[in-house]
């Protein structure tokens, strides 16, 4: 998958592995970050999962695998790939927030409830539909995320909800 997608709007699943851990590394040396070891465990443990995952999730399974990267690595590292674009939080229904993998420019998803799989939105011009309800308030659109929460057609079956 190419690292931009048409402007138009569109859906797809995840970006695949290889591509967002190559796009998500190449972005950390050109925005001239550390590309150290422990970026790398990160960015490969995040590239690896097909679902959304919590910072804590990532710091016991880089223990259990004695990988040195520690909590604070890990977090920062997690907001820096999510100010760049390369990551966005999933609002759960637990305390702690999901990441979910994306590629810059994409600031849309679709989750399912039940197994957390996940689509990407991009080409969705909410500034453009937000614009005129706002006009005559005085607020000013700087950005958005949109987050839609829903069962997926592979869990419908087993929620009971009509496909």
């Amino acid at each position: 998958m190419p690292t931009s997608c048409p402007h138009e709007p569109h859906y797809h699943a995840l970006p695949p592995a290889a591509d967002w851990r190559y796009g998500a590394l190449a972005a950390v040396q050109q925005r001239q970050q550390r590309a150290t070891p422990a970026r790398a465990l990160v960015v490969d443990y995040i590239a690896a999962l097909e679902r959304p995952f919590t910072a804590e999730e990532l710091v016991a399974e880089l223990a259990e695998r004695q990988q040195r990267s520690g909590r604070a690595t890990v977090y920062r590292t997690l907001d820096w790939l999510r100010d760049a674009g390369w990551i966005t939080r999933v609002q759960g229904d637990g305390e702690q927030h999901a990441y979910t993998r994306l590629m810059p420019g994409h600031h849309h998803s679709v989750v399912c409830t039940l197994c957390g799989a996940t689509l990407i939105l991009g080409g969705c011009d909410l500034d453009a539909v937000l614009a005129p309800i706002l006009a005559g308030s005085g607020f000013t659109i700087e950005g958005h995320r949109l987050e839609l929460y829903g069962t997926c057609a592979h869990c419908q079956p087993v929620a009971g909800a009509p496909r």
